[in-house]
């Protein structure tokens, strides 16, 4: 039961344990293994549909697969598996904190509001998340596309 346990061991257990773990087998070992195999979206959405599967919770498997989908997509692009393992421990450690209630209270009420019976996120919230979350692709995108500019600067043309 979460009362009786420390938070810090709860976190290690529940969000740093499954984020190294769950990162290794579907976007080291899975991803890796098909990359060669299948197109880039292909691949991107094999390993997003894996991870929402291996869940076991129907009612969630959907919203996991986007995330899945959205880790598969951080690794890809970063070329490294740690950026997919420090989201996926976020991810993980905030939904240990909202268990706990162990928030800051501006934080907990907007959790516990979501979570009660019939209720979900505000939906400035999600537009907020969503459009973080778009912003950093963009980022992340046009950072990619001015390193290889840079690259292609100083690499004569062969």
């Amino acid at each position: 039961h979460f009362d009786d346990a420390p938070v810090p061991l709860l976190i290690a257990v529940l969000a740093l344990s499954p984020a190294i773990c769950e990162e290794c087998l579907f976007r080291g070992a899975l991803m890796s293994g098909l990359r060669k195999a299948m197109p880039t979206w292909a691949l991107f959405l094999c390993v997003a549909v894996a991870f929402g599967v291996s869940h076991l919770v129907i009612q969630r498997m959907t919203l996991t697969a986007v995330s899945g989908l959205v880790l598969t997509y951080m690794v890809w692009r970063s070329g490294s598996i740690f950026p997919g393992m420090l989201v996926h421990f976020i991810v993980n450690a905030t939904a240990v904190l909202i268990q706990t209630q162990k928030l800051p209270t501006a934080a907990l009420t907007i959790a516990n509001r979501a979570l009660a019976e019939g209720a979900g996120f505000p939906f400035w919230l999600l537009v907020v998340a969503a459009t973080l979350c778009m912003l950093s692709v963009l980022i992340i995108e046009f950072g990619e596309k001015r390193k290889r500019e840079r690259t292609e600067l100083i690499r004569p043309p062969s």
